[in-house]
């Protein structure tokens, strides 16, 4: 006699063996056998390295039994993938049901990511010998780390010294300008061309070079702060921190701030009104 269960993947075979006063039975169970090829997500830098694309199959080794695992998406980034940014990504349950079913160790669970309400450590029992990290005592631990603080303020001199240089700059252009134009400004003028307009003309002058020269300086900062704000960050130790430091830019203040170093030579343009000079003057002593 053989009865199935609600699950077609599973067959229970039941033999009676009748007998006077007595009743044997015998119950085989036949489970779902695990699928062969395991599918995974792939990183960027796992399919470069590897010359693979999506649909492509390639072999992995865990507990030393080979099996095909066939890559059936992309990801330019993963949370817990650092350094060269090159791995697969795969259920753990199918992995350790392969492994199993070929007599093999199954792989442990060593780490759990965790995401929690305002970012509250969770209560672990004692003598498990577990862990726990927080994104908020490893941060308090990086900028209270006194090897840091050097590198931090010395990026801090140097972002304010490009900001006044940039400010300089942008004044002392103008300043040239107006200098440079005396004789063209002379003739606007004794053509009916009033400051007011000779003022709004250099304004937009100015705009027109200061606010691309602005977003200009503005992406090489973010470039920068990509590129050294990581190689700074060390622990205690001197060793780079694990998971890698993750560098959040203040869009809003950057910009503001890109803003008011281009808005500088725009407010010397303007001031550039108070100035009246003699245009007679002025065409005498070039002709002269």
């Amino acid at each position: 006699m053989q009865v199935s269960g609600h699950d077609p993947s599973i067959a229970v075979e039941l033999s009676v063996n009748l007998g006077p006063g007595t009743a044997i039975g015998q119950v085989a169970i036949t489970a779902r056998p695990p699928s062969r090829v395991i599918p995974a997500i792939a990183t960027s830098g796992y399919l470069a390295a590897n010359h693979l694309g999506i649909g492509s199959t390639t072999f992995v080794s865990p507990s030393g039994l080979q099996f095909p695992v066939r890559i059936v998406a992309s990801v330019a980034n993963f949370p817990t993938v650092f350094g060269q940014n090159q791995a697969l990504i795969a259920d753990l349950a199918a992995v350790n049901d392969l492994l199993v079913a070929n007599n093999a160790m199954p792989l442990p669970v060593t780490r759990w990511w965790l995401s929690t309400a305002d970012g509250r450590v969770p209560r672990l029992p004692a003598g498990l010998g577990l862990s726990v990290t927080s994104r908020a005592s490893q941060q308090a631990a990086l900028l209270g780390n006194p090897l840091l603080t050097a590198p931090r303020q010395a990026m801090l001199a140097i972002g304010v010294a490009a900001v006044l240089l940039g400010v300089l700059g942008f004044s002392i252009s103008v300043a040239a300008s107006l200098r440079s134009r005396r004789t063209q400004n002379a003739v606007f003028a004794a053509l009916g061309v009033g400051r007011n307009a000779q003022a709004g003309q250099l304004c937009l002058e100015q705009c027109a070079l200061s606010l691309p020269a602005a977003a200009a300086g503005l992406l090489a900062g973010i470039g920068l702060a990509q590129l050294l704000v990581p190689a700074i960050t060390l622990t205690a130790d001197s060793a780079a921190p694990w998971p890698w430091a993750l560098v959040i830019l203040p869009l809003g203040p950057a910009v503001g701030l890109a803003l008011v170093t281009a808005a500088g030579p725009v407010a010397a343009a303007a001031l550039s009104v108070l100035r009246r000079p003699d245009p007679a003057a002025q065409l005498r002593a070039e002709g002269g």
